[in-house]
């Protein structure tokens, strides 16, 4: 039990975390039978105050290396506001997304949207990965709840959790580092001449599109990998689907895509805190068949790949750099896909009957030319996400793909 007189003041940020400072997320999901306004705020003081170390409350100082923590008497809530919004004039998932990231008048690192019948928050992605916002909306909605229970599942940060995966991945066997580094793809082909670059100034556009899958369509994919392509998961199925979407849509994209995965797994304990996900590079497109991929991740996994790129990237300082003010507008775009799958406390909160149970996310696109698919699912629907920058990758292709990957999955997939 923590002590409720302890106080935790300015502690640092972590280096894993360092790099994600700018960067948002937002999540909606529901429908609920939603507590009320005063009800979300008191659930998220009783939080702050019950569990210190959950940020729920904390802001960030000027230098964006410390965090400002409140007292424990009197939590203060710079850090974390309610506030209350309309759907109405929303068509679609995307657009809601979007309308959190844009809506100026709520300048909080982490903000909860209370719609009438869905649960939205934005956070700064310093907090924390998709781990934290599934444990802060579970919590947060359980909290507010008529039982009043209080409880956050996930633990204060360790100390040196990337060397202790380390250690654990290739400690008692170091040939395993040689394997990790022979798994690495093979740097592609600039599919562009560096002569026929042209640089033209940029600024930030951030769009969302989404596309639902409901158990019908998912499950009449997996039955088609179960005859057509034996031993491909259902993230390989659902990732070669997508690609293929693309290239029926006219959108050429670069061979060097990235899947990220969490760190967590290289771990004995998988409650850690804060950011704890590599990104790790994969040279495939729309032809690479489904099992084929599920083949090149699973090695990776085995040869402990995503730690050891993590540990590339912390021997060079966890840079996250500065905005770019300029894009190639000869670059192809380059994928990103990532998944919080089923997000357990989300899932375990009581959605209402008669619509479909929904989970859907947002991303910071990696870049000008980053387009990245999120993945969260339900026990009634799978929801895919795309963020990008509409001022350098086409909405209407984006937008076509996804009709494509919500209309015709099996079509697609069994195309080539």
């Amino acid at each position: 039990m923590v002590d409720p007189e302890v106080e935790f003041r300015n502690p640092r940020v972590q280096r894993r975390d360092r790099p994600w400072i700018g960067a948002v997320v937002t999540t909606i999901c529901g429908p609920f039978d939603m507590p009320s306004t005063p009800e979300l705020e008191r659930a998220i003081s009783a939080l702050g105050q019950r569990y210190p170390h959950c940020r729920l409350g904390w802001g960030l100082d000027e230098s964006k290396r410390h965090w400002l923590v409140p007292t424990q008497r009197g939590l203060s809530s710079f850090g974390a506001v309610v506030v209350e919004r309309s759907r109405a004039g929303h068509a679609s998932l995307g657009e809601t997304l979007d309308s959190m990231v844009q809506d100026r008048s709520v300048d909080a690192p982490l903000a909860v949207f209370r719609y009438d019948n869905h649960f939205g928050l934005r956070m700064s992605h310093e907090y924390g990965d998709g781990r934290f916002y599934d444990e802060a909306i579970g919590a947060i909605m359980t909290a507010a709840g008529s039982t009043g229970a209080v409880s956050w599942n996930i633990g204060p940060t360790t100390r040196f959790p990337l060397t202790n995966a380390v250690l654990r991945t290739f400690g008692s066997t170091p040939r395993r580092a040689l394997a990790a580094v022979a798994d690495r793809p093979k740097q592609p082909v600039p599919p562009t001449p560096q002569s026929g670059r042209k640089t033209v100034a940029w600024a930030p556009a951030r769009k969302t599109e989404s596309a639902v899958l409901p158990n019908a369509l998912r499950e009449q994919m997996i039955e088609w990998g179960r005859t057509a392509a034996p031993g491909a998961s259902w993230f390989s199925l659902l990732v070669s689907m997508l690609l293929r979407s693309m290239e029926v849509a006219g959108m050429r994209i670069a061979d060097d895509l990235s899947i990220v995965m969490d760190l967590r797994r290289f771990l004995k304990s998988g409650d850690l805190d804060g950011n704890f996900v590599v990104g790790v590079p994969f040279n495939v497109n729309f032809r690479t068949p489904p099992a084929e991929l599920g083949g090149l991740i699973r090695s990776a996994v085995v040869s402990g790949r995503p730690v050891a790129g993590q540990a590339s990237s912390a021997l060079r300082g966890f840079r996250r750099g500065t905005a770019p003010v300029s894009a190639d507008s000869t670059r192809l775009p380059r994928v990103t896909f990532t998944s919080v799958g089923a997000p357990s406390r989300v899932n375990s909160l009581p959605f209402l009957d008669g619509q479909p149970s929904t989970c859907a996310g947002s991303v910071e696109p990696e870049g000008p030319h980053g387009l990245t698919f999120l993945i969260s699912e339900t026990p009634e629907t799978c929801v895919v996400t795309a963020s990008f920058h509409e001022n350098v990758i086409d909405p209407v292709v984006v937008s076509e793909a996804l009709r494509l990957a919500h209309t015709e999955p099996v079509e697609i997939l069994a195309k080539w």
